[in-house]
């Protein structure tokens, strides 16, 4: 079901500028329209200055360390996915909704995207029946 434009235009906002139609009902504050926040720029912003100043004053202790936290960095990223692997092969966890809540749930109320996921599904089945 399209959302209607009277709902789309009761949410659409000015930001930076630029109008833009928000898909949910959260506030700004918890949304994700705002810019990274000072203390992020300054921890990032360190990071390089220091990161040129080892390069610079002390290259090959400096790339050393870079690369072994590139290597900590990938080899704990490898025992995540494996973990996650595991887990999803372990475990078979499904959401099950009874009709009469599927048929309690406001259409007006749900987000846009909400359609794409029990479309897909749709289009999956069809082509599995092909």
């Amino acid at each position: 079901m399209p959302v209607k434009k009277q709902a789309c235009k009761a949410r659409e906002s000015d930001f930076k500028k630029r109008k833009i139609y928000p898909h949910t009902t959260l506030p700004f504050a918890s949304s994700c329209y705002s810019d990274v926040f000072i203390g992020q720029k300054m921890f990032i912003g360190s990071s390089i200055i220091l990161l040129i100043a080892g390069l610079i004053f002390r290259l090959i202790p400096t790339l050393q360390i870079i690369v072994a936290f590139l290597s900590a960095l990938y080899f704990i990223d490898t025992l995540f996915n494996l973990f996650m692997i595991f887990r999803s092969l372990r475990k078979r966890e499904e959401i099950t909704v009874s009709q009469e809540a599927l048929e309690a749930v406001d259409e007006t109320t749900l987000p846009v995207y909400s359609i794409l996921c029990p479309l897909y599904i749709k289009k999956l089945m069809w082509c599995r029946n092909l």
